[in-house]
């Protein structure tokens, strides 16, 4: 018997009240909560080995790119030393033998930056990921945090757009309206392939509307119906300006 179950049977029992049943209801309960106890250890059991695998991996990744370096550094010495005994003339096939050196420094560098960029856009997807993660339950400070160490990693575009605009609804939803407003404004005028832009204009326009700006939420909501009239924004915007005309509600 636990110790939980024990410290409760106890208190009933000086309370001087307890049944067969109050202690099959009191086991329940306590059989439930270390169900749900064991279940959100294992979660995070896997979470961590997720953490340890890509931290193994960025690890990885880290040793090959500093292999690569030293290749071209190596490589770079030796394209110098052809260099000097060729006196960069054809005679002894110098001129051919510092050409196929040049390719091959250049073809490094090549593997080098690619992987390195590989390795960049990895951990910034992670951050995102993290972010909506933190985003879905309700941790929304921390969730900016980690929106905005993702933009500041240059990722793509796409992705971009959509951290602009959850970093908007984090700011709505801890009420910072008019921050809101700068990340879904950003949304709209800087990501315009974005399937984002509609409901970055209807919450734009909410936003004002929560800060007492109801002409500029309507002036943002007349663009988002002239421009996107058939997207379920737009029809959320409609009855919200058909909800407070006079009359209604």
């Amino acid at each position: 018997m636990n110790r939980l179950l024990v410290a409760a049977i106890v208190a009933l029992a000086v309370a001087g009240c307890a049944t067969q049943r109050d202690l099959d209801n009191l086991k329940f309960q306590v059989d439930t909560l270390q169900s749900r106890l064991s279940a959100a250890e294992a979660r995070l059991g896997e979470k961590e080995k997720l953490i340890d695998q890509s931290l193994r991996q960025q690890g990885e990744l880290q040793n090959r790119y500093s292999e690569l370096q030293n290749q071209i550094f190596s490589l770079e010495g030796s394209l110098d030393e052809v260099k000097v005994s060729a006196g960069l003339t054809p005679a002894g096939g110098g001129e051919s033998r510092i050409s196929a050196l040049e390719k091959e420094v250049r073809a490094l560098k090549e593997m080098v930056q690619g992987g390195a960029a590989v390795q960049q856009q990895g951990a910034a997807r992670s951050l995102f990921d993290t972010g909506m993660e933190k985003f879905t339950s309700g941790k929304f400070q921390e969730a900016l945090a980690d929106f905005k160490a993702f933009l500041g990693k240059n990722p793509e575009q796409s992705l971009a757009g959509e951290a602009y605009f959850f970093m908007g609804e984090a700011l709505f939803s801890l009420g910072r309206y008019d921050d809101a407003v700068l990340s879904y404004d950003t949304v709209v005028k800087k990501f315009k392939n974005s399937g984002r832009i509609p409901d970055a204009l209807y919450k734009e326009g909410l936003a004002f509307e929560k800060m007492g700006d109801r002409e500029t939420g309507e002036i943002i909501w007349q663009q988002l119906l002239k421009e996107y009239p058939k997207t379920e924004a737009a029809s959320k915007a409609r009855e919200a300006m058909k909800a407070r005309k006079p009359g209604k509600g």
